[in-house]
């Protein structure tokens, strides 16, 4: 009489396994891959927040005097709010450092071909932007100079001019992305930023920052 056998025979039961293992895989990747794309917006608007509030602007009212205004090129928002303190601020120098030409347009438009309107543009990074202020901010003067950019860019910007010795006011504007694809992109760029320019030694802080209380 033959014996039917209760087990069964070793390579399919290893190809089932292997199938049950590769299901496994298949199925955690794309669970990860589902939480990863719920959590990747969440966190980068986080971190564009707390980017956003690390440097606060500075209290410009006790300041005694405004002899200047500096705003790092990148985007037309940036400029429009630098006409707007110089408007403020009628005696004050507008620099632009590092521009795009509709940028150029902008301040030239509102303002002529006025001695205070200064347009520099060899500066095409942040630390560029810093470096070639120093032609008219002098280190440890104390000098009463704004600095104008987007409040995410604004500690890497802080912390390169405050490397320098470079005594700026800083005045972060908000406009972050509102596109979730666009806001990753540039919370990235600038964390990947913060931490290249502190390894080169651009700034003194891989994450800087800068209180109110300090500029009253």
């Amino acid at each position: 009489m033959r014996v039917v056998s209760t087990h069964w025979p070793v390579l399919p039961r290893l190809r089932m396994g292997v199938s049950r293992i590769a299901a496994s895989i298949v199925l955690a990747v794309s669970t990860t891959k589902l939480i990863v794309r719920d959590l990747e917006p969440r966190m980068s608007q986080w971190l564009a927040q707390e980017l956003a509030a690390r440097v606060p602007r500075s209290h410009l009212d006790s300041v005694a005097q405004i002899q200047g205004i500096i705003v790092l090129g990148g985007s037309k928002e940036r400029v429009k709010e630098a006409l707007t303190l110089a408007q403020r601020y009628k005696h004050a120098t507008l620099v632009l450092s590092g521009p795009g030409d509709d940028e150029i347009q902008l301040a030239v438009a509102q303002l002529g071909k006025s001695r205070r309107l200064q347009i520099d543009r060899r500066a095409t990074n942040t630390f560029q932007n810093a470096l070639y202020s120093q032609d008219v901010i002098v280190p440890g003067s104390g000098s009463g100079w704004i600095m104008v950019t987007s409040a995410i860019h604004m500690p890497r910007a802080f912390g390169v001019f405050q490397a320098l010795g470079l005594p700026i006011l800083p005045y972060p504007i908000f406009d972050t992305p509102l596109s979730p694809e666009l806001r990753s992109a540039t919370v990235r760029h600038e964390l990947l930023g913060l931490a290249g320019y502190w390894l080169l030694g651009r700034t003194l802080s891989i994450f800087p920052s800068h209180s109110r209380e300090s500029v009253r």
